[in-house]
């Protein structure tokens, strides 16, 4: 796998993953406000702005596409 700030590569598709635009990931279902795709493997498009911000416990991520932008944000990975 390669990896730009502007560019990721990805392993090809499984018909289980779902392809969503930026403006849906953030959606939220009744009544406890949880995301629509918790639990779910997605797959966005978008254009990496900046390299990835690095925490102690996670790290952030800004992408932006024609729909939007977001930022995701992941878990640092403990060894052990």
């Amino acid at each position: 796998m390669c990896a730009r700030p502007e560019l990721i590569l990805l392993p090809p598709l499984h018909s289980a993953e779902i392809r969503i635009g930026l403006d849906q990931l953030g959606k939220r279902k009744a009544p406890d406000f949880s995301s629509v795709y918790e639990g779910k493997t997605v797959v966005v498009r978008g254009v990496v702005s900046a390299p990835a911000v690095r925490f102690t416990d996670y790290s952030l991520l800004a992408i932006e596409a024609r729909e939007g932008a977001v930022s995701l944000k992941w878990q640092a990975r403990i060894p052990g």
